[in-house]
């Protein structure tokens, strides 16, 4: 968590939650010494704490490690041999060769994708970060915020990222508002000098509207980031994929073959694009460190594949 922009984010999320808990939620409703004092600053910081943990874990865990890949869609350590070297017979043959395999995008090609970089071939949906300097199963982007890729193995603590993110910010704000109406309504209640000894410092002041300055372009930023991943979360895509055209060859046992060409290939439906990121167990969505493509509790899904359009 050495970098620059780690850093400048864990600030982002001390110094406003001090200005909330502190200049805010203390002075205004008397903090932990009233119960709805109490009800806010716990609430506040479950939401931030939940936004940390799940910032914590996309930026230390690996995005997606690439397995060994013989561009057919089987890994060698999967008791499948090597198709191409013919020491398998027809069964496991015909087992190994009825897979999907994402073929170039870039010109007429239909070979399975090769990275000339790791000098390896890319399983669909893996796509080499010329930042991290190697290939990521199923690469959304490299976030600068995080210092890291989002893909496979991080994608879930990612999309919880923003969620908690942007809910800590919009209860921010939400405070921010009532205290700053309820200030206002003190003032023109009384017009009088004595509202000095009601009004909170000067310093106690500014920095809530420092913050409020601060939240507002957060909150519109990171809110519609959310939105758009929760887009791509619903329909199974990913950022890189919504700009590309993706194209999926299936080769059935028989030797015939069948392809898609869809901005959407991957999308199988509601229900099975979010649990195959977020879990299958709906209580446990919203548990950063459960579910999701890796851990406990984990989805199906290796990052290498994944069921398409052509197999509803």
């Amino acid at each position: 968590m050495g970098s620059p922009t780690v850093l400048l984010v864990l600030l982002i999320f001390a110094t406003m939650y001090c200005i909330i808990c502190l200049d805010v939620v203390n002075p205004w409703l008397g903090g932990y010494q009233t119960a709805q004092g109490c009800f806010h600053l716990l609430t506040f910081t479950l939401l931030m704490s939940m936004a940390l943990i799940s910032y914590a874990l996309t930026v230390t865990r690996d995005p997606g490690p690439v397995p060994a890949y013989d561009g057919l869609g089987s890994q060698p350590n999967d008791g499948l041999g090597d198709a191409e070297c013919g020491d398998v017979d027809a069964g496991v043959k015909a087992k190994t060769t009825a897979v999907h395999v994402e073929v170039k995008r870039k010109g007429n090609g239909t070979a399975p994708r090769f990275c000339s970089k790791c000098l390896a071939y890319k399983p669909p949906r893996t796509h080499h970060c010329r930042q991290c300097r190697r290939c990521v199963l199923k690469m959304d982007h490299h976030c600068v915020w995080v210092a890291n890729c989002v893909g496979h193995g991080n994608q879930k603590a990612f999309f919880l990222f923003l969620f908690y993110t942007t809910l800590s910010l919009v209860y921010a704000l939400y405070l921010l508002i009532s205290f700053g109406i309820d200030m206002l309504h003190q003032q023109a209640e009384t017009k009088t000098s004595s509202f000095q000894s009601h009004r909170a410092p000067l310093p106690s002041i500014a920095r809530p509207c420092f913050a409020g300055a601060l939240l507002l372009p957060l909150s519109m930023g990171v809110g519609s980031l959310f939105a758009w991943h929760t887009r791509l979360v619903a329909t199974n895509q990913t950022t890189i994929e919504t700009y590309e055209g993706v194209r999926v060859r299936k080769t059935l046992a028989s030797g015939e073959t069948a392809s898609a060409s869809h901005s959407r290939v991957y999308d199988v439906g509601l229900w099975a694009n979010v649990t195959s990121i977020l879990g299958d167990n709906p209580p446990l969505w919203f548990v950063p460190w459960v579910g999701g493509p890796i851990g406990p509790g984990s989805a199906a899904g290796d990052g290498v594949r994944f069921p398409t359009r052509l197999d509803l």
